[in-house]
């Protein structure tokens, strides 16, 4: 049997597969807190107990979490601290830092240092609680932690840890490596001890037998331990971005492109993770997108957001307002672009269903403008063409987005299950060599629930607005820095 634990921000996912990819259980359960008890009382829930009923079976467990969030924890690993997540920034410190040269340097090399890395935060947190950070043994990803935490009898000392290079990414890895190591030279202009950084290794490779009391309580003992990875990279992989220029689309809030290839290079729109498979992940993001949406249904029209295929669907393509999205983040990087709506016309004769209905499908057009617009942009930097588009996420559940992606996009989608579970197996069955080929394995794990092709008069009706489209948003950012300039 394959175990793979998703522990998010929200709740934790736990998969439990047959070696023939056959989804034997999901269970979930909620984390009200970023505490480690917690994290650890969640995964107890979680676990299927069919685990415990059978205690001789061969059990493979991984997991993936959050990028970014860690613990400090003494030789025992124990946390002295609460983690330090994610989401958290550091701006002051961040201040200080940002001019290093070491700084630069990294950030040529595809990884970026900003206020919410935990370099950042690590340093931060060395010199408000230097004493703290005296007493740390480890600085641990969420991820590594739970893994060792099976490992792990307790009371055993911690003496060396590993964990996988996903993991250690924004931790300072230089990626043009062959074999990826830390950047040292960050550790040392920042004074930063790179002996507390676990050693490091790929994802999908074996750690331990699961030894610790805590693995025999939630049916696990005994179990091969294998590396995680990111969730990011997790979903990537969950969604088919398995081979070079195979691109995935996440959309919920904020929408998230990525792309596997061989090489890295450097674009102010993309950052990079490595691929677990080899070569690396490119990576965009915007900002705020199908959050939109769900405001409009919400705040604006009064309309559950299960009704908007209804709305959508009785509109005329092309006769919708069209959506522009923020454009704080990639490409413009730009905190003074607001959203926009274009094209708005009054008709005294429509109904209020078909005026709502216009803005819906406007936000769901502008949105699958701006994927198309992302999507090419990695297309056009690495001189490839990506011949199927993998959605995932919880902007992927409409079938009438779904079809207009596939029209806009010009290729057909591969609509994936909202768990990221299956991801972190990928290299756990490689390297536990019970898998050679890679396209069984995403035969038999990667299953999309659907499989849509372009409409070829949705195509026709949006060819020239999808062509003309960056121009429109590139003209509304002289817009409003015109703005800006005036008040």
């Amino acid at each position: 049997m394959l175990v793979s634990i998703d522990l998010g921000t929200s709740s934790v996912k736990v998969a439990v597969f047959d070696v023939d990819g056959n989804l034997l259980e999901l269970n979930k359960h909620p984390i009200r807190r970023q505490d480690p008890e917690e994290w650890i009382h969640a995964i107890e829930n979680a676990m299927p107990q069919m685990l415990k009923r059978s205690p001789n079976r061969e059990v493979f467990v991984t997991a993936d979490s959050t990028s970014g969030s860690f613990l400090m924890v003494d030789e025992y690993g124990n946390p002295l601290a609460k983690p330090s997540m994610y989401y958290e920034k550091d701006i002051e410190t961040y201040d200080l830092i940002k001019e290093k040269r070491a700084v630069d340097k990294l950030s040529r090399r595809g990884v970026i240092i900003d206020s919410s890395s935990p370099l950042t935060r690590l340093y931060g947190l060395k010199k408000r609680l230097p004493d703290l950070y005296a007493r740390t043994k480890w600085v641990v990803p969420v991820t590594t932690w739970i893994l060792y935490r099976l490992c792990m009898r307790e009371g055993e000392r911690w003496t060396s840890i590993k964990t996988d290079f996903t993991n250690a990414l924004k931790f300072g890895l230089d990626i043009l490596q062959e074999t990826p190591r830390y950047f040292t030279s960050i550790y040392d202009e920042l004074e930063l001890d790179v002996d507390k950084m676990p050693d490091l290794a790929p994802s999908g490779e074996f750690i331990c037998k699961a030894r610790s009391h805590w693995s025999e309580k939630i049916g696990l003992y005994n179990a091969s331990v294998h590396q995680g990875m990111t969730d990011g990279v997790a979903s990537a992989l969950a969604s088919g971005v398995l081979e070079v220029s195979s691109v995935s689309v996440y959309s919920g809030s904020t929408t998230v492109i990525k792309m596997a290839t061989k090489k890295l290079i450097t674009h102010p729109s993309v950052y990079y993770h490595l691929h677990p498979l080899g070569g690396y992940l490119a990576s965009i993001t915007t900002g705020f997108t199908g959050l939109y949406l769900s405001w409009m249904c919400e705040r604006l029209f009064g309309v559950e957001i299960n009704k908007v295929d209804q709305l959508v669907e009785n509109i005329k393509p092309g006769d919708e307002f069209l959506f522009i999205p923020p454009g704080d983040r990639a490409p413009f990087y730009d905190p003074s672009i607001n959203a926009s709506i274009l094209g708005l016309k009054v008709s005294e004769e429509e109904s209020r269903e078909y005026a709502i209905g216009r803005f819906l499908r406007g936000v769901i057009v502008g949105l699958t403008l701006t994927e198309d617009y992302l999507i090419r942009l990695l297309e056009n930097l690495f001189e490839v063409k990506a011949t199927e588009i993998g959605l995932s996420g919880g902007g992927v559940k409409s079938r009438v987005h779904n079809l207009l992606r596939a029209s806009i996009y010009g290729r057909k989608v591969k609509i994936y299950p909202d768990i990221v579970n299956t991801g972190p197996l990928v290299p756990v069955l490689l390297r536990a060599h019970l898998y050679s080929n890679l396209n069984t394995i995403k035969e038999k794990f990667i299953k999309p629930l659907e499989t849509l092709e372009p409409d070829l008069s949705l195509q026709r009706t949006y060819s020239k607005l999808r062509e003309k489209y960056c121009d429109v948003w590139s003209a509304l950012k002289e817009i409003y820095n015109r703005i800006n300039k005036t008040t």
